[in-house]
């Protein structure tokens, strides 16, 4: 893996029939099935299995720790990140503390804009597809932290934080926009797998 490369892999909910679903749980830990049975709805049950999986791929064999703010990490090897919206979940992959964040591009209220958008931001926002950019670049941005929103999301602007961090943005599928942000990766290339890929 390149210093500078952030390498993404995504994968799609849709192609995980019942069958597969169970037996995807046999490739996992006892405390990740007891996480995926946690969730009632399916589709968050498939989120959480492709989470574990994709994980458990691409990274290190330490045992999964959460940090005290609750971001998974494991000692030694690849930093990652994960995040998930609606059809698809997506691992970051990189030799440097890495966040990440997938979204689907929706129709927003204002009220929601206003609340997450500094002033600045308001002056750019011109379309959802806008302020998908600017939403999902915070989320990777506290997500690179591993604090969560320490303050409200419109007293982070994106535009200043550019000077302390590298965001990279790319549209997925035409209404997903997925952001990354990392202090020393420059680079993005984004794999598409299928479920049985994790197996």
């Amino acid at each position: 893996m390149s210093d500078d490369i952030i390498n993404l892999y995504i994968v799609s909910i849709k192609d995980v029939n019942d069958e597969l679903f169970k037996y995807g749980l046999k490739f996992i830990s006892e405390d990740r099935r007891k996480k995926v049975n946690y969730y009632k709805n399916r589709d968050d049950q498939i989120r959480c299995l492709i989470s574990s999986l994709l994980i458990d791929k691409f990274t290190s064999k330490s045992t999964l720790r959460y940090s005290k703010e609750g971001k998974p990490y494991k000692k030694g090897g690849v930093q990652f990140n994960i995040s998930h919206s609606s059809d698809y979940v997506v691992i970051s992959l990189c030799k440097y503390k890495i966040g990440v964040d997938i979204e689907i591009i929706k129709d927003y209220e204002k009220e929601l804009i206003n609340f997450s958008s500094s002033l600045n931001e308001l002056k750019n926002i011109k379309s959802s597809k806008d302020f998908t950019y600017y939403w999902t670049k915070k989320e990777a941005y506290v997500k690179y932290l591993g604090t969560g929103f320490k303050k409200k999301p419109n007293k982070y602007d994106v535009d200043l934080l550019k000077n302390k961090v590298n965001f990279i943005s790319l549209d997925y599928k035409e209404d997903y926009v997925i952001s990354i942000c990392s202090k020393c990766c420059t680079r993005a290339v984004l794999n598409e797998l299928k479920f049985v890929d994790l197996l």
